[in-house]
């Protein structure tokens, strides 16, 4: 089963570009499950998948076009790392430039998370039930990379 929710994005009322990037989420999974073994043993599973490309509307303040033209030349290669002014120039209180001014962009935020399940239980002898439980999950993105794993087992008299 899939399910998109792309159709449902538009951009924020706060969004200060006038372009908006495509964005595109899906949502998707599924579940199995059933006896192996008649009224003693049962196996259960299921997955969850999520995928997110979503534009970002986003302003960084950057040296205007003045302050790097009158940079010391070993200073130009440093400016060179941050993104030309496309926005306007600030002005301090007194209305003089400031030497900073405004960039815009719209950088694209990835998103992928995978979660799943797998749950087994056994009806012993005597009686008694043993339940063992398995999840599974990963988130990556630009800022992480996260995994983790769990293992679980009951023994319910």
């Amino acid at each position: 089963m899939s399910f998109s929710v792309t159709a449902l994005l538009t951009p924020g009322i706060f969004s200060i570009m006038a372009t908006f990037h495509t964005s595109n989420v899906n949502v998707f999974g599924g579940s199995a499950g059933g006896p192996i073994v008649k009224d003693k043993t049962f196996i259960f599973g299921n997955y969850e998948g999520f995928r997110q490309i979503l534009g970002l509307s986003d302003l960084t303040l950057v040296p205007d076009d003045t302050s790097r033209a009158n940079a010391v030349a070993s200073v130009r290669p440093l400016l060179a790392l941050w993104p030309a002014a496309n926005g306007q120039e600030l002005l301090t209180s007194t209305g003089t430039p400031s030497g900073i001014a405004e960039a815009f962009s719209n950088p694209l935020q990835h998103l992928r998370e995978d979660f799943g399940t797998a749950r087994f239980d056994q009806h012993g002898f005597e009686q008694r039930l043993v339940c063992r439980r398995l999840y599974c999950g990963r988130q990556r993105s630009a800022f992480a990379d996260q995994h983790s794993i769990q293992f679980r087992e009951r023994l319910l008299a």
